[in-house]
């Protein structure tokens, strides 16, 4: 190949590269495809540095990916631009873990042991060139496995269709590099295991998986709690002595004790009354038998997780309905908290009452969710432009008193029923009209749904309360 072609990958890396700066939502895309088509250019120059470059990409992605499994991670993904392209969608799904470990973590350790062994290799080393085409193979047929399972979630992860890209190229890079230095895959592979390239690999592997599984927690819990609910707040209603049921002999059940025992921590009784107005926007049938009403605040990084567990949970069971309340973690219109900063969190309260007004709830809300980094009125009319919004209705709509005090209304319910923290979810219709505090979040939702419809007696909730420290 002569020099000059070998150069061209990179001139349309750059082009992609710069075209990303105009893409406003897709310039991430734009980016990593850029760093992608970049990196196989280096393979075409020199395929030792090109399977480093294209390791240290891949390690890029896995790690980040990683870090939003931890429960550390804060704010939506970097790479969520709607419900479709949305990579916490992927990356919290069941698909996203091989026998308890992260996939992202054991991408991770490949990765980095890879870009290690590329470092030490001697030039044109076959063992080198036959690991990666080996280990990056099992990659590649893994990936077709997770696109699949992408496909059936009905969404798409760009940071993984960037990795199942550098697994590509590798394997691209390790066949390559295999021929270039006269030799073929057939007679390297069973030198493979002894070689220097495939154990330094694995031995990363192994202690980046061990480090990594140890800081790694896959239960899902609830956000951050609010401040101290002041004296300003409508009192809470007490909680009659019915749900102290603790005290009782638990219902019989053919189920395991300990998913029993599990399921006892995942919920508790409403504290108060939780109350609908009617105006509230309907995901799913309204008519449906088991009902969710969920407190949520625009800011909060555990409610824009749930608002896509929520979507996919009743699309799963259709006798599922979700009503929204917004509850806004800001004092400026929240009269259960003190202080006025956060109001950019009730702006975006009213924002989805005026998209309710005109039907578009769930399409802008999925839009703000998403966007929940910059919450600024221009973000919010972006927002509804791009559903479609009627603007001038909008804007109106988010100047006048009614919506404010609409916002304020829906704190209050949320105040008199307990809420304390966001996401909120109060779950109807597993214990007849009896409203449940669900602790753990849709997942929670789903097994407690489940074990009524089998016929199943639900276990005694065996905490007071949810924001228990």
């Amino acid at each position: 190949m002569s020099t000059n072609t070998q150069y061209v990958p990179f001139a349309v890396a750059l082009v992609v590269g710069l075209s990303g700066f105009a893409l406003d939502d897709w310039s991430l895309m734009a980016w990593l495809l850029a760093a992608a088509i970049a990196c196989g250019g280096v393979i075409l120059v020199e395929t030792r540095w090109g399977i480093l470059a294209t390791s240290v990409l891949g390690l890029g992605c896995s790690s980040y990916l990683f870090t939003r499994k931890l429960e550390s991670a804060s704010g939506p993904a970097l790479c969520n631009v709607n419900d479709v392209i949305n990579c916490d969608v992927v990356n919290g799904s069941a698909a996203s873990e091989l026998l308890g470990i992260p996939i992202a973590l054991l991408g991770a350790g490949f990765f980095l042991g890879l870009a290690i062994s590329a470092l030490i290799a001697k030039e044109a080393s076959a063992r080198l060139f036959s690991t990666s085409a080996a280990l990056s193979g099992v990659g590649c047929l893994y990936s077709l496995y997770l696109a699949f399972e992408s496909k059936q979630l009905g969404a798409v992860c760009v940071m993984c269709i960037t990795i199942y890209l550098c697994c590509g190229l590798l394997l691209w890079a390790g066949i390559r590099g295999i021929h270039q230095s006269g030799g073929s895959f057939a007679a390297e592979f069973p030198k493979i295991p002894g070689s220097t390239s495939f154990v330094t690999t694995s031995a990363v592997l192994v202690i980046v998986v061990l480090l990594g599984h140890t800081t790694w927690s896959s239960t899902v819990k609830r956000g951050p709690q609010l401040p101290e609910i002041t004296g300003t707040a409508p009192d809470p209603v007490t909680p009659s002595p019915e749900p102290q049921e603790h005290t009782h002999p638990e219902p019989s059940s053919s189920l395991d004790p300990s998913t029993m025992a599990q399921l006892g921590q995942a919920y508790t009784y409403a504290r108060g009354p939780v109350a609908l107005s009617g105006s509230e926007p309907v995901l799913g049938d309204p008519n449906a038998p088991y009902m969710i009403v969920e407190f949520a605040d625009f800011g909060c990084p555990h409610c824009a997780e749930a608002a896509i567990q929520l979507k996919q949970l009743v699309k799963q069971v259709p006798e599922i309905q979700v009503r929204f309340r917004p509850f806004a973690l800001s004092g400026a219109c929240n009269p259960a908290l003190k202080g006025t900063e956060g109001v950019e969190r009730c702006r975006a309260a009213m924002a989805s009452e005026c998209a309710k007004h005109q039907g578009k709830f769930w399409e802008f809300s999925s839009r703000v969710f998403a966007n929940q980094r910059d919450l600024s009125d221009r973000s919010l009319v972006d927002s509804a432009q791009a559903v479609g919004l009627d603007l001038a209705a909008f804007q109106g709509c988010m100047q006048e008193e009614a919506t404010v005090r609409s916002v304020a209304e829906h704190a209050v319910a949320g105040a008199r029923a307990g809420v304390m923290g966001t996401p909120a979810l109060f779950l109807k219709g597993v214990q007849e009209d009896r409203w449940l505090d669900v602790c753990w979040g849709p997942e929670a939702v789903l097994a407690l749904v489940e074990l009524h419809r089998s016929g199943e007696p639900l276990p005694t909730p065996t905490q007071q309360s949810c924001y228990q420290p």
